[in-house]
């Protein structure tokens, strides 16, 4: 599978329905990766892209992510997104055993004005205070939010084969950390 499809399978796993709550934008993002510890022969070093769309719900901390039209629950507390999933997944050197991917998204949400005031991702969670710094949030002219800043992680991990038996020890403990950049299209 190229550039993992790991966004990809893990968003098959989920409901096909359309995410409620009020849209916050659509977003290309990249990732690179910046700790790579696997030895699957599937699961490539190299950074992807990828689209998402993120809504929540306005009384909650409740979100959602949606890749490839596939949504998947999240939080939201107004400045941070944190959403997890995970699926079974076939790997080329692991046929014969159960497997297991599963991915973290954690990242920043900037409004215009935070994005202004840093100009550059800042990976740590924190964000710029101060007069006329906003927070992102519902605005005349949609939802203000422009840039997306965190991280991915991915792991996978055996569960064994059909018979019980142990899994190769490739098959277990594979574990890429990326950095995210998004940017609302």
């Amino acid at each position: 599978m190229t550039r993992w499809g790991w966004v990809l399978v893990l968003a098959l796993a989920c409901d096909a329905a359309p995410p409620p709550g009020v849209p916050m934008g659509t977003w290309s993002a990249t990732v690179t990766p910046v700790e790579y510890a696997c030895g699957l022969s599937d699961v490539s070093p190299e950074g992807f892209s990828f689209d998402l769309v993120l809504t929540h719900d306005t009384s909650s901390e409740e979100a959602w992510v949606t890749l490839n039209g596939y949504s998947r629950a999240a939080t939201f507390d107004g400045q941070h997104l944190v959403s997890s999933a995970e699926a079974a997944r076939i790997f080329t050197q692991c046929a014969g055993c159960r497997t297991r991917m599963s991915e973290a998204m954690r990242f920043t949400v900037f409004s215009r004005s935070q994005w202004e005031a840093t100009g550059a991702c800042r990976f740590d969670g924190t964000v710029p205070d101060g007069e006329g710094i906003t927070l992102p949030g519902r605005a005349a002219q949609g939802f203000d939010a422009v840039r997306l800043c965190g991280a991915m992680e991915v792991a996978v991990r055996s569960e064994g084969t059909e018979d019980g038996g142990a899994c190769d020890a490739v098959c277990d403990g594979c574990l890429v950390r990326y950095q995210l950049e998004g940017t609302r299209r």
